[in-house]
């Protein structure tokens, strides 16, 4: 698979620590800081000179896994975005149908939507009232630490988030879901935020959260 870790990154997150970190498995040394400076970005243009395609691939299949359906269908789902103004993205309104409030538009939060749109799509059972983040407490089973493909929900004020664990650095967790920065991205929040981590009920094993940071790379900007 020929991919683009510009575009890939970009797309997924506004976050350049996860640039950073993606070109250091790919062979460079920098300070994760999500500064793009001039060695950030000679080291970018000699990762896609010379190893651009093989070496993303490869780090994305590692660390990223794609090996959950759930994940792979969050993954499709990466950049889509509210519009702004009196308009709205039919494709949130379509997350929201599979929620069962068929009726909102995409300025109503939809984290909740989003994840019936992805475990839906998978077969699995979802929660009463799905749209609220917290109802995905009902969800599956808890257990006590986040894991790779983990659902992940916090309280904030109003109401709570919820979304997808993928990967960790350090006291981080990157996680991918909806409704982040008003679209469907990879953010980073801090593992103490979650108030609870779940996994479906037929996921029997302990997947190891894969640290995105395995290297600790941390010498140049």
């Amino acid at each position: 698979m020929n991919v683009d870790i510009f575009n890939i990154i970009n797309k997924a997150t506004d976050d350049k620590t996860l640039l950073q970190l993606a070109l250091n498995d790919c062979g460079c040394n920098l300070i994760v800081d999500g500064i793009i400076g001039p060695k950030t970005m000679k080291c970018a243009k000699k990762v896609k000179a010379s190893r651009f395609g093989i070496a993303l691939n490869v780090w994305l299949e590692e660390v990223f896994g794609l090996d959950f359906c759930w994940i792979k269908e969050a993954f499709k789902e990466i950049g889509t975005k509210e519009i702004r103004g009196e308009e709205s993205n039919e494709r949130i309104e379509e997350y929201h149908d599979y929620a069962h409030i068929g009726w909102a538009k995409d300025d109503i939060p939809w984290c909740g939507s989003f994840m019936a749109y992805v475990f839906t799509k998978c077969g699995y059972d979802i929660p009463i009232a799905p749209y609220r983040a917290l109802s995905w407490l009902n969800f599956g089973k808890e257990i006590d630490e986040p894991l790779y493909g983990s659902i992940a929900i916090k309280k904030r004020m109003g109401g709570g988030h919820v979304t997808i664990v993928i990967g960790s650095y350090g006291e981080w967790v990157y996680c991918l879901g909806g409704n982040q920065s008003d679209k469907v991205c990879i953010r980073k929040y801090k593992k103490s935020d979650f108030i609870s981590f779940r996994l479906p009920e037929n996921i029997e094993s302990r997947i190891v959260l894969k640290d995105i940071n395995a290297k600790r790379y941390n010498k140049e900007r």
